[in-house]
């Protein structure tokens, strides 16, 4: 499992593209919201597939800004082949 742990592993996982964090009407993007929710009821870890992995660094770098860092994994998948 892949994991951000602090500051300057996020520094190191480079985010790939711009995201968006306020959407055309104004309203907060996902990026934003899901931190800010993961923040409001202090959500410590977040696991994700590895597919997300950009999402992830862009998620991990908008927490530190709010001022709380926290852990974020990603896995990879498991394939069953019949």
């Amino acid at each position: 499992m892949r994991v951000l742990r602090e500051s300057r592993e996020g520094r190191n996982a480079r985010i790939n593209e711009d995201f968006v964090v306020r959407k055309r009407d104004g309203f907060p993007a996902y990026q934003l919201t899901s931190v800010v929710d993961d923040l409001f009821y202090d959500v410590e870890l977040v696991v994700r597939g590895e597919d997300l992995w950009d999402s992830t660094v862009a998620q991990h770098f908008l927490a530190e800004k709010l001022g709380k860092g926290k852990e974020f994994g990603a896995i990879g998948f498991i394939i069953i082949r019949y």
